[in-house]
């Protein structure tokens, strides 16, 4: 009878505390996720954008990784933490000299200890020569 209602009582406490540290978490809020840098020429093959990554969470937003799916996205600065209710801006650069030309799509993906564990910025450019 005793390990009954100790299994309950732990059960019980599980499901009280479960939705306390889920509200503790931090939250992960990305500005811009779509950019869309429209045609890129050959003869200027680099394009910058600024991204903003904010806290919006009770905890201190842990950034595990920033994963480009390409090598013609390049991050620029290093991102390790941020403060609850703080902001902090990611530098991308997308270099098409060594793309063929065409549409591309490319991902940017955001690892943290957010709710949702991993966020996408999405990348879009036509590529072409100059006339």
């Amino acid at each position: 009878m005793n390990t009954y209602k100790s299994v309950l009582f732990l059960s019980m406490l599980l499901v009280f505390l479960s939705p306390m540290e889920a509200r503790k978490k931090a939250k992960i809020h990305i500005e811009p996720t779509n950019i869309n840098f429209d045609t890129i020429y050959y003869d200027n093959p680099f394009r910058t954008a600024d991204v903003a990554i904010h806290n919006k969470g009770k905890e201190t937003l842990y950034i595990y990784g920033i994963y480009p799916d390409c090598s013609c996205t390049i991050i620029e600065n290093k991102i390790d933490s941020i403060k609850p209710g703080h902001v902090d801006t990611l530098k991308i650069k997308f270099r098409v000299n060594k793309l063929f030309p065409g549409i591309y799509t490319k991902n940017i993906y955001i690892k943290s200890n957010s709710k949702k564990e991993k966020e996408t910025i999405v990348l879009k450019a036509e590529v072409r020569h100059k006339n």
